[in-house]
């Protein structure tokens, strides 16, 4: 085994590729995404440990988390280029209300009369792709995404951003589309094209997604083990109707689908090897996975 392939043994989402961990159900769940541009170094929390005054990002924090949505910071792929003004978005990622609001700031009390409302938008919807390449919070999200980042620089210059943490380390690259809040992972730079062009047909792709923020990931599991039955591949198909328990430890979940309500019942398992789930951990733990126990068809 060559050096570089033994040190690659020891990061997460090398490992966690060896244990084949299931990327399904583990979106990190939240109605919304509000997207700070801050070049430069990111600490391990982005929005405290960077060049943001850290006393107005925790206000920033707090009023994002009181309407669930979600603070990433966000930058320009490569070199940072020096400019006054710097954007921010707010975007809802509720599935049949999406909006997204965009602005500048000047300085960083600007952020304080960032409108939390993207229900205010002006009906544009542009697609953004985020890559996660947090290196300060997980070595694996720089090792791995910036190169997923180059990649769709290359075909999309104008929508691609770099990302603090979104979730998922072990899963790097990572990938967040929105405004739908579809979170993909092990994104590598051979599958860019097929992120793209999947989506610029309203279609996901399977076998990356990870899920949808705004669905809890249990509803993330059932859409997955439904879209393998059905071949669906559409955003807005299997839509959750209902959640409920029945009482063995299963859950059930009905979506809604073109031929009736599609019932998929799961049970939240964990995985059967025990690794390291970020660079950083000291403990081997199981990974959270779910396993498929029914699926029927209600016309």
């Amino acid at each position: 085994m060559s050096p570089d392939k033994g040190a690659s043994r020891l990061r997460c989402s090398f490992a966690a590729d060896e244990r084949g961990d299931q990327l399904a159900g583990t979106a990190a769940h939240a109605r919304g995404f509000l997207l700070i541009e801050s070049p430069g170094a990111w600490g391990p929390n982005a929005l405290s440990e960077s060049r943001l005054d850290p006393e107005i990002a925790s206000i920033v924090a707090t009023r994002a988390a009181a309407v669930s949505y979600r603070v990433l910071l966000i930058k320009r792929p490569g070199r940072s280029q020096a400019n006054p003004r710097r954007r921010w978005f707010v975007i809802d990622s509720s599935p049949g209300a999406e909006a997204v609001i965009e602005g500048s700031y000047a300085s960083d009390r600007d952020l304080l009369d960032i409108p939390l409302d993207a229900g205010r938008g002006d009906g544009t919807l542009p697609t953004m792709y985020l890559v996660c390449t947090h290196g300060r919070h997980d070595a694996c999200c720089a090792l791995r995404g910036r190169a997923v980042a180059a990649s769709l620089v290359e075909q999309r210059p104008d929508l691609v951003w770099e990302c603090s943490h979104i979730g998922g380390d072990r899963f790097a690259p990572n990938v967040l589309v929105l405004p739908q809040g579809l979170y993909y992972g092990r994104v590598q730079p051979s599958r860019s094209p097929d992120l793209i062009e999947s989506h610029e047909r309203s279609e996901v792709v399977v076998d990356l997604l990870r899920g949808r923020a705004a669905f809890r990931p249990v509803v993330q599991a059932a859409q997955h083990f439904a879209r393998i039955e059905n071949g669906s591949r559409s955003i807005t198909d299997l839509e959750p109707l209902w959640v409920r328990g029945t009482g063995t430890g299963e859950i059930r979940v009905d979506l809604a689908h073109r031929e009736g309500t599609l019932s998929v019942t799961v049970r939240a398992v964990a995985g059967e090897t025990a690794g390291l789930l970020t660079c950083k951990a000291t403990h081997p733990m199981h990974p959270p996975s779910f396993a498929l126990q029914a699926i029927d068809t209600q016309h």
